[in-house]
């Protein structure tokens, strides 16, 4: 069952909550209710992401673009790359903005 599988907050949440838990899809209203995330708290991590020393640009570049798509699935490029360019290590800024420059920005499907 999923509630054995729930760690942490969320497990606590529904140890605090069982009653209010009568059903799976009760479960699902419940949890989305208290643990989804908003725009404002997701656009707060896309511009405090900063790429990690040993972090490599794929890594760092995957997971701005999934932030980018959590805010808005039409994001510009130009916005994409602004916050790409934001994070990037500094010693890696230049070669890869150029690199990137000429690549087009590839989402990934849904």
């Amino acid at each position: 069952m999923a509630i054995s599988r729930l760690t942490g907050s969320a497990r606590q949440w529904y140890t605090d909550n069982t009653s209010k838990v009568t059903s799976w899809e009760k479960l699902q209203e419940e949890m989305i209710k208290r643990f989804k995330r908003t725009t404002s708290s997701i656009k707060l991590e896309l511009r405090e992401r900063k790429q990690h020393a040993d972090e490599s640009v794929t890594k760092y570049y995957d997971d701005i673009i999934r932030l980018c798509d959590e805010i808005d699935w039409e994001m510009s490029n130009s916005t994409i790359i602004d916050y790409l360019e934001e994070g990037l290590r500094e010693d890696l800024q230049a070669q890869v903005m150029l690199q990137m420059s000429m690549l087009p920005i590839q989402k990934k499907q849904q």
